[in-house]
């Protein structure tokens, strides 16, 4: 079967391969993959990377064989999966959770094989049944969808009636927005000039305010619409350095930061403001959890969240360059390939 694979971290050492088809372990299903969405991290690295590795982490298919362990799981169930290949099972983190800090947890496209070739395959315990009204292409964005549930939702606490302030209007920031006026909060999400396209969705994604940060002042509107206050929490979804500045000064004082996007760099802070004057409160929220898929599927069954209005392109996957180009120069939100 063909598969794109980076050998390296250049970005030349991506290229598309006859690889052979694997085999599913005991535990594990088999899919023929049907749509898979192209991440960030496809094209610009990520810190657990480890080449060479067949890239691409999101995904729905249809299960196609499984392995002899597997009980839940059955031949022809559409499905999307988690990023989690392989758990050690041991350590503190597989005993009480999140499993997803397991020290020697291997993911898709990161340090195990992903899903942008014609099958891949992955832990049954790992798959999630789509919703019937959710067809492939829609499917295959559950797994951003699920990391923004673990922003919102696990990490943040995010409850109605809060204000919240999301910074970069990409895929995750759109999410984390939908998942936010879905629980009744109030927010504005912020970008820059380039992004007036993403800013005009993220009103359709929930945001009740769209601030272009090149021509307005962030800060001095959030306080202005939360009586001096400030925000209840600040999602740093562009992971752009330069932003952080900004979305700290948004926050009330005991708000909550959390960094959703990849920084890929080290950030100065004022750790006296931060820390001492406003008790403010930094999470990270990296990848997801089992729960957060839960909370992600619920939210698709509901309808609550519709993933469809994201993608910009759909491709074959000997496209790849042309999709990675359209994701790279921001013309596209999100871009499905098809194996």
């Amino acid at each position: 079967m063909q598969a794109l694979v980076r050998f390296g971290m250049g970005d030349d050492d991506i290229r598309l391969e006859d690889v052979p088809e694997p085999r599913p372990a005991p535990n594990e299903v088999k899919i023929e993959v049907r749509a898979a969405g192209v991440c960030g991290t496809d094209i610009h690295g990520h810190p657990h990377l480890k080449p060479p590795v067949i890239l691409g982490h999101e995904l729905a298919g249809v299960i196609v064989e499984i392995g002899t362990e597997c009980r839940s799981r059955k031949v022809g169930e559409r499905v999307t999966t988690e990023t989690t290949k392989s758990l050690c099972g041991q350590c503190r983190f597989c005993r009480n959770g999140p499993a997803s800090m397991c020290v020697s947890r291997t993911g898709m496209a990161s340090s195990a094989d992903g899903c942008f070739a014609q099958y891949v395959t992955i832990l049954e315990s790992s798959t999630h049944v789509l919703p019937e009204h959710i067809g492939f292409e829609a499917g295959s964005l559950t797994e951003p969808l699920a990391c923004a549930t673990h922003a919102v939702i696990e990490q943040a606490g995010v409850g109605p009636g809060e204000f919240i302030v999301v910074v970069g209007p990409g895929p995750l920031g759109l999410l984390v927005a939908r998942c936010s006026a879905a629980l009744g909060a109030q927010v504005v999400v912020a970008g820059v000039d380039a992004d007036a396209g993403r800013l005009a969705l993220a009103q359709e994604f929930g945001a009740g305010r769209v601030v272009d940060v090149t021509s307005e002042d962030l800060p001095g509107l959030v306080k202005s619409m939360t009586d001096d206050y400030g925000a209840d929490t600040v999602f740093e979804c562009s992971g752009v350095a330069e932003a952080i500045p900004t979305a700290l000064a948004c926050l009330r004082r005991r708000g909550r930061y959390v960094q959703a996007g990849i920084l890929h760099k080290n950030v100065a802070l004022d750790f006296d403001d931060v820390f001492f004057v406003r008790e403010l409160s930094l999470v990270g929220s990296h990848t997801s959890n089992p729960v957060s898929w839960v909370l992600a599927l619920n939210l698709l069954a509901a309808r609550k969240v519709d993933l469809a209005p994201l993608i910009t392109a759909e491709l074959p996957l000997t496209e790849w360059r042309a999709a990675f180009e359209l994701m790279r120069s921001r013309e596209a939100i999100k871009v499905v390939l098809k194996p």
